[in-house]
């Protein structure tokens, strides 16, 4: 009598603290793609020299994927165009088991409305310099990538800072590989 008197509020507490670690677990989820957006907009203009935004980050560790939205990479000084590359959407479906491995395996990649602008000031351009002021961090062992289907819907290229003024567009068609 005592034992059944006392295992329905041990119960009911275990309950409660399942249904409370659901909740952080939940909550840590929904958070993570906000930290991963805020880290991309405070990391990547230290290694690129250059303003980065994003519009949204979604991480789904079940699913096993990763969904970036809105990215906006700038222009370095001198150059007039707003972006040197956006991207609609990139999704990313990764083997979370090997990122820490010497190959990663993504067996999707799905990159949506990406529009690369090429922007000449004399004889050196944009995406130039951003390579030159990239800042990467030295003595990290390379890893292999091996990538099941890469998939790039919408893209386009502009180039600007012609000698005859006007930027010119090529809108492509549907890269699948």
């Amino acid at each position: 009598m005592i034992a059944r008197t006392l295992l329905k509020p041990v119960l009911s507490i275990l309950v409660g603290l399942l249904a409370l670690a659901a909740l952080i677990v939940i909550g840590l989820l929904v958070l993570l793609g906000h930290v991963v957006k805020v880290g991309i907009e405070k990391a990547g203009p230290l290694v690129a020299a250059v303003p980065i935004q994003v519009q949204d980050v979604r991480i789904s560790l079940p699913g096993q994927s990763f969904t970036m939205i809105g990215f906006e990479m700038g222009n370095p000084e001198g150059f007039d165009a707003p972006t040197s590359v956006y991207v609609g959407a990139i999704s990313v479906e990764a083997r979370l088991a090997t990122l820490l491995k010497d190959e990663i395996v993504l067996p999707r990649i799905e990159v949506d409305r990406p529009k690369i602008t090429l922007e000449f000031r004399g004889k050196e351009t944009n995406l130039a310099r951003i390579m030159k002021q990239m800042k990467i961090p030295k003595g990290r062992s390379e890893k292999k990538l091996r990538i099941g289907l890469l998939r790039i819907t919408h893209p386009s290229v502009e180039v600007a800072g012609l000698p005859l003024g006007k930027a010119i567009k090529f809108d492509l068609s549907l890269i699948h590989i």
